[in-house]
Formats: structure tokens, sequence, C-alpha cells
């Protein structure tokens, strides 16, 4: 039978070993020369932990991890940052070799795939000012998305070529996605865009490859295989997970796209310019024929 001895701090020297609550201010596990730095319990199946007599981080009853909050009814990590010049969080990988995934949401036992769920969030005090929703949808405040344009961070600036004939021979199609098929059957909607193969031909520098989804993969069995019961799945991997990759999806750059259409509309718009300016010539010759 194991003999309980208790030191004059409360600590059980036994096992398991106990200590004391201890408090924000004089945490019970803690080090000589920084007491009030440490560990301590402050309620019933929590653990919290302190520093400088504040606490910065604690673990509750219901498994929320929160960082410089007590409580919180929504979250299961929650982080109160008090800082004005430096970022909240900071995500760094420092691998050299293979490619990296810095950050990866994931609902892993639903796909809701509507604009009610979401995968991100960012307000401020006043309102809410950009979504990524569950369909992939994204939606900003103020209807901007940009990128960095200053003409001191670029070399080599000229008009561009013609688009005239690019625009002209893209073909607009009307398509549903196979993924929504699986979901929704016959009420998958219809989407509006191009085929990269095609566009390929037009303006082969639009397409870009990635490697497939198992999603993909599910559409086209071309893209690889997937793990399946009875294969040996190594650590971090499960049934239905990427096993092998055979082909890469092809991707457009809508963006470029975009400009490559202004530049179309400019055309046109100067044609119609000439036209009219023609127009009027002519026009001006029929009156001043018609006044003889």
């Amino acid at each position: 039978m194991p003999i309980t001895k208790v030191n004059s701090l409360g600590v059980s020297l036994t096992s398991p070993v106990t200590f004391p609550a201890g408090t924000v201010s004089l945490p019970s596990i803690t080090t000589s020369g920084d007491l009030n730095t440490g560990a301590f319990f402050p309620a019933a199946d929590t653990i919290a932990f302190t520093e400088g007599g504040a606490e910065a981080m604690r673990i509750d009853s219901s498994g929320k991890v929160l960082v410089g909050l007590t409580s919180t009814p929504t979250a299961k990590f929650a982080v109160l940052a008090n800082v004005s010049a430096d970022p909240a969080f900071v995500f760094q990988n420092g691998s050299t070799t293979g490619f990296a995934y810095n950050m990866i949401i994931e609902n892993t036992a639903q796909a809701p795939d509507d604009n009610v769920s979401r995968f991100l969030n960012c307000f401020d005090n006043v309102a809410e000012r950009l979504i990524i929703y569950a369909d992939g949808d994204v939606k900003n405040h103020d209807n901007s998305y940009g990128a960095l344009s200053d003409e001191r961070i670029k070399q080599d600036i000229r008009d561009s070529n013609s688009q005239w004939n690019d625009i002209k021979n893209i073909r607009v199609r009307n398509f549903k996605k196979k993924d929504d098929v699986r979901q929704y059957g016959e009420n998958a909607w219809e989407q509006i865009g191009v085929i990269a193969q095609e566009l390929e031909t037009v303006s082969p520098k639009l397409i870009k490859h990635t490697n497939p989804t198992s999603s993909d993969i599910l559409s086209d069995a071309s893209f690889g295989t997937l793990y399946q019961e009875g294969d040996e799945i190594p650590e971090g991997k499960k049934v239905g997970d990427v096993k092998e990759i055979k082909e890469q999806v092809k991707g457009v750059s809508y963006s470029v796209l975009y400009m490559k259409a202004i530049k179309a509309l400019q055309e046109a718009m100067e044609r119609i310019e000439q036209l009219e300016t023609k127009n009027i010539s002519l026009e001006a010759r029929l009156t001043a024929l018609e006044s003889k």
C-alpha cells in the first residue's frame, strides 16, 4: 500500500503527484526565483498558465483552449491579442524540401456547400469585411479584389498585344460540376465559364496545373487513385484520401482572362468610334450632295 507524504507546501509525494490549486499570482507549479509564472487550477477540470501574475492561457472543462481569455461561448480555440503593430498570428513553415500546406480548413463530417455555413469570417467592431462560404464563394465588404500594381515595381512596360482574336475564339459554355451532380443529382446547378482544354488551344498561358483532390479523382479516375478498405494506409491518411496521382487538373487564370476581355473591349470601342467617324463623314457628304 503506497504511503502518501505531503510536504509543507501541500504537495503529495505519492503517485499521482498532486498540487494545491494555486492562484493566478501564485501558481502551484512554478520555479524558484519566478514564483508568479507557472501553472494553476482555477476550477474543476481546468488548467491555466500564468505569466508575471497574469493569466496567459487556459484549457477549460469542455476542452476549449483560451489564450488571453477566461471564457467564450462559441469557439473551441480562441485568442485575445491586444497588439497594434504586430500580427496576432504568425504561421511559419521552415521546410526546405517538398510542398507544404501552411493551413488547412476542412469539414470532415459534412459538406454544407451553401452560403450559410462558412470557412472564414473577418470582421471588425463595425461590419463584416470578408467571408469565405462553405461552397467556396468569396465576398468582401467593398467588392474589391486587387493586386499590387505600382509602376515602380514593374519594368518592360508596354501596350498589350491585340486580344481580339483570342477573345473571339474563346467558347463560353454552360456546364454542371460532377461533384455537384454527385451531391444534388438533377438539382445540381448550371454554371457559366470556359473549359480548360478548349481555352488551352487559344491561350495556353492561361492554364495552370494543380494536383487533384479526392473529389477530382472521384470525377475521373485518370487523375489517380484513392485509398480503399483493405489498403495499407499510412499514418495521417484514411479511406478516401488521395493514394496515387497520375495526372494534374487543369485550371484557368480567370483574372488574366478578364484583362484580355477588357483589352478586346477597348479594341471594339476603337473600331466603333472609327465607324462612327466614317458614318458622320458619309452623312455630311450625303447632306452636301442633297443640298446641290
